[in-house]
């Protein structure tokens, strides 16, 4: 019997997990995914293929056929690296009569740019055969030559090929050349609608805008998106001879042109945020009679400008009829059923108008539109600007004010406040205001003058919500409102802020109202007024935080962050005395990061130690988030003693919490004994966090780990190694490659193993050499599965490079093992090619590895294999798993033929053309799988087919769906093989319809 080496064994047996539950990294391009959409491949991509040394130029042309899938354009791209040397050969090809191989050579010229292939290229546009695919050659152009290849696309604009002038108008260059806008304005005056459209678009991208007063004339145009595009272009003019000129045209002109003219007028008005229907009386009179007439693009321009006015009109007739008719004239415009030749280019218009008139935002919902409108439209006031705030209306007023900023402190302040008479009822939210007495709102109002609220309407439209920004609302009753924006705050903003920072400080004492026990909230507000208002500010602050305590656990949020902040300014002791009430709050589930921030902080000045553990076991240290919390509000401020008491028989998630805090008084002698003695510590968690903390900066850890491990047994030893390569990377490796060679199997294998997980370049060439050069073979075993474990870019090249140098076959064999988990699904597996070794047990150890994936490559080698006796049922079994077929046939040749045979009756690329063949053949819904063909990698009609056939009778069919299912997921869930017992396949489908249902939620 042939002798099998203990290190072999040791070696597959360290990667059988591997095999069955693969890590599949994000760039592993999987064997069964559908073709990547090819949109435009860049040459300068670094993940672009490298040609192998003496590719033949031949062969890469020739594999230009198959463009534009993944292997045509992959082909280009290696012609590409070629460099200039290639540019005859991609021309000649130009000519070839397989127009897949056109484009292929178009695309590669285009990368290269040189300027003397421009006639070449240019000259394919002449040949009615490359219509089917003309925006490669556009693109080619564009890339060679910019202006140039603008002046020959043009006239493609008007081909009557509409592939051809759709590839034409989004192969144009994103800036056009100032010297081609005549052709374009000439252009705008085709017969032809579509022509005209993308004209006048393309207007757009001319590197210099063009006289504004030319898209007045197009707002006549017979086709509506040529009309939308100019109104939207004039929308954004500041010139206000322009503005006169669009005005007349709203009060003069035709019905179309006078129509898309006043859409240009409010658009402008909303994202200008400025009036220009100043003409109140001869606007309003031209809007009325626009909706008059049995027109949709007039009804809807009239609407809209008449909601506009209404707004900021004391028109009676205007504020009626905003009030009784305007919305549905809107809403029957968008949802009336009526589709006209305007219905796309008035329809947003409209729902905008609607929107700011209701104050309610349904989208695109008619249902809820319409039953919205028949609950309020008896009594419907229509929303209107608030121009200013009268002295007999300050009692309605409401206030609403947000700020952002980054250098200010805080960097974020919101408050909510308001006359007697706005409070609407006594449900207290969010948004309830605090309520002002007169002496106080006129104060507010008065310092409302001073900075002149009304005198501008903030920034315009799409304002940015991110970085800096002010929002203030003002409104009186429900109708009339103000809302302003400005994303550069005003100076004179800081003044109205500290005013409402001083309203609310006196009047805080409204946000700890208890709505279980005061009764109704505008009864309680007066007889509270009366008691806060008498009392001298010390004692106010006194009684405000005892009565924050009293009813904190039945405020809301917003009076639970300021019960915070009120009490982060009272002394240590009286927390102290609050200790428990602070430890059951941070319990409570409701309480956000905010929140149980600033009860950590509070906690942390409570000088207890007994109190410390129980604060670390509310926040929850077992998640990341409590984790954070603790680091961040806990940990970072109570002093060292406290976290010595803490770090004391500490679980290992709250040494993670801990660690970067010790680290940072590592010359203590305690510290530094409590760190070392975690260096044997396996939970990830605490890895992670040393790692972390040590990257910022290594106070000399690493070196007294590695000092210490000398007085250790070797299983500690090995325990710390294991560590030292978690957290060290490659500050560790000349100390780890040092216990590579220790005589205690153990020590050396943690080494080795360790030297895998830091897995940079300098480890896997440590690795590469014990591979090469190491007689034992235990420690070949133990490499070989480190690089595999590695999973990186890195550690494929370092496999690829041993396949190509290793000359004994037993450790060949091994390092293709571990190729087989570091390449599973690749399309750059160096296996295929070891299936053209001289060595039959190489070629053959290829086509098992191959075979198990389902690659189509390893059939020939299999084939050969099923004639054999001593492995005619592993080679069926691969077989039947890459084909998805079964024969009953029991001998080796027969079972050959059988395969050989379907092999040839039924060509294809990839198994998974063979696995929809056979699904469609056993009645299942096979289409449900197109979308995970055409590139949707998780869509859930295709999870839910390949899920239920895991239940069918077939092994291969059970296998391959169950391969399919973890290409989708980039993962395994768990174990199936022919020998798989129903139990076992149940719970593996259970573990899928798991995942499946998480997909369902995501979506």
């Amino acid at each position: 019997m042939k002798r099998v080496h203990r290190g072999a064994l040791a070696f597959q047996a360290g990667l059988v997990l591997l095999l069955i539950a693969p890590a599949w990294s994000q760039d592993t391009k999987p064997l069964f995914s559908p073709p990547e959409k090819v949109a435009s491949p860049r040459a300068s991509e670094s993940s672009a293929p490298t040609a192998s040394a003496g590719q033949d130029l031949d062969e890469l042309i020739e594999a230009l056929s198959q463009w534009p899938d993944a292997k045509g354009v992959q082909s280009a791209k290696l012609l590409i690296q070629q460099g200039t040397a290639v540019v005859p050969r991609l021309v000649a090809g130009l000519r070839n009569h397989d127009w897949r191989i056109r484009c292929g050579c178009a695309f590669a010229l285009g990368e290269l740019g040189e300027r003397a292939t421009y006639p070449d290229v240019k000259r394919c546009l002449d040949d009615v055969a490359n219509n089917i695919s003309m925006g490669v050659f556009f693109d080619a152009l564009v890339k060679i030559d910019p202006v140039a290849a603008t002046s020959d696309i043009l006239p493609h604009l008007t081909s009557e090929y509409a592939r051809t002038a759709k590839a034409a108008f989004l192969s144009l260059p994103k800036v056009i050349d100032d010297s081609f806008a005549d052709r374009l304005l000439e252009l705008t005056r085709h017969r032809r609608n579509d022509v005209r459209y993308r004209a006048v678009s393309l207007l757009g991208r001319l590197a210099t805008d063009i006289d504004p007063r030319l898209y007045i004339g197009m707002l006549s145009d017979r086709y509506a998106r040529v009309a939308r595009v100019a109104a939207d272009r004039l929308s954004r003019v500041r010139d206000e001879a322009v503005i006169r000129r669009l005005k007349e045209r709203f009060l003069q002109g035709g019905l179309r042109s006078a129509s898309y003219a006043a859409l240009a007028l409010v658009l402008h008005e909303d994202r200008m945020r400025r009036i220009v229907f100043d003409d109140e009386v001869a606007a309003i009179k031209r809007a009325e009679g626009l909706l008059r007439i049995d027109d949709q693009l007039a009804n809807a321009a009239g609407a809209c400008v008449l909601a506009n006015i209404s707004t900021r009109t004391t028109d009676k007739g205007v504020r009626s009829l905003a009030d009784g008719h305007l919305v549905p004239i809107l809403l029957g415009v968008v949802f009336g059923g009526v589709v006209s030749r305007d219905y796309g280019a008035i329809k947003d218009i409209c729902l905008r108008k609607a929107v700011m008139l209701t104050g309610e935002d349904f989208g695109e919902n008619r249902d809820l539109w319409i039953e919205w409108w028949r609950q309020h439209e008896k009594g419907f006031v229509a929303r209107r600007e608030l121009m200013r705030i009268p002295s007999g209306e300050r009692r309605r007023l409401f206030v609403e004010y947000a700020r952002r900023q980054e250098n200010a402190r805080p960097s974020e302040f919101r408050i909510v406040l308001g006359g007697a008479q706005s409070l609407e009822n006594d449900q207290f939210s969010l948004r309830t205001p605090i309520i002002l007495d007169d002496d106080e709102l006129e104060h507010l109002c008065n310092v409302l003058d001073e900075i002149d609220v009304f005198s501008d309407r903030g920034d315009g439209e799409n304002p940015t919500w991110t970085g800096d920004f002010a929002q203030l609302t003002l409104q009186v009753g429900e109708a009339a409102f103000r809302s302003i924006h400005y994303s550069t705050i005003p100076a004179s903003y800081k003044r109205l802020e500290e005013t409402l920072r001083d309203l609310q400080e006196r009047e805080l004492w409204q946000l700890f109202y208890d709505p279980s026990r005061d009764g109704a909230r505008s009864e309680w507000l007066k007889v509270q007024r009366s008691k806060w208002t008498k009392m001298q500010p010390v004692e106010r602050k006194e009684a405000l935080a005892e009565r924050a305590f009293e009813v904190f656990d039945r405020l809301n949020r917003r009076g639970r962050r300021a019960a915070l902040e009120l009490w982060a300014k009272r002394p240590d002791a009286w927390l102290g005395e609050r200790a428990k009430l602070l430890l059951e709050s941070l319990r409570r589930p409701t309480a956000d990061s905010t929140e149980r921030g600033l009860l950590l902080r509070l906690l942390a000045r409570i000088d207890r130690p007994e109190l410390d553990r129980s604060v670390t076991e509310a926040v929850g240290f077992f998640v990341e988030e409590g984790r954070r919390l603790l680091r961040e509000d806990f940990v970072a401020s109570i002093d060292l003693s406290r976290v010595k008491a803490l770090a004391a028989d500490a679980r290992p998630e709250l040494k993670a919490v801990l660690v970067g805090r010790l680290l940072q008084h590592w010359d203590d002698d305690e510290v530094k004994r409590t760190l070392l003695s975690w260096s044997v510590e396996r939970s990830k968690v605490v890895r992670a966090a040393f790692r972390e903390a040590l990257d910022d900066s290594d106070v000399g850890f690493l070196a007294a780990a590695e000092r210490r491990i000398e007085s250790l047994q070797p299983k500690e030893q090995a325990d710390v190694l294991r560590f030292l390569g978690a957290v060290g990377r490659d500050r560790v490796l000349d100390f780890l490659v040092r216990f590579m060679g220790h005589d205690d199997e153990i020590v050396a294998g943690a080494a080795v193993s360790a030297l895998g997980v830091v897995g940079s370049a300098p480890a896997l060439k440590a690795l590469a050499e014990v591979v090469s050069n190491e007689e034992r073979e235990e420690r070949v075993a133990w490499a070989l599965t480190s690089i595999a474990r590695a999973d990186s870019e890195d550690a494929r090249a370092t496999i690829k490079d041993l396949l190509s140098s290793l000359s004994g076959k037993d450790r060949l064999l091994q390092a293709m093992d571990a190729a087989a988990v570091l390449f599973r699904g690749r399309k750059d597996s160096p296996l295929p090619r070891m299936l053209e070794a001289g060595d039959e047990s190489v070629r053959r150890r290829a086509a098992v590895l191959l075979g198990r994936e389902g690659r189509i490559e390893a059939m020939p080698e299999l084939l050969r294999m099923v004639v054999d006796r001593r492995r005619t049922a592993k080679a069926q079994e691969l077989l039947e798993l890459i084909t998805c077929r079964k024969t009953l046939e029991t001998r080796p040749e027969a079972i050959r033929l059988f395969y050989e045979t379907f092999q040839r009756e039924h060509p294809a690329q990839t198994s998974l053309d063979w696995f929809l063949s056979a699904l469609r053949e056993k009645g299942y819904p096979y289409l449900d799988l197109m979308g995970f063909v055409r590139g949707d990698p998780r869509d859930l009609r295709a999870v839910s087919l390949l899920i239920s056939v895991l239940e069918d009778s077939d092994w291969a069919l059970r296998a391959r769906a169950n391969l399919t299912l973890e290409i989708m997921r980039g993962g395994a869930v768990g174990h199936l093989d022919r020998q798989s017992s129903p139990a076992e396949i149940q719970r593996l489908r259970n573990r899928w319809l798991q995942w499946y249902r998480g997909l369902q939620d995501e979506s």
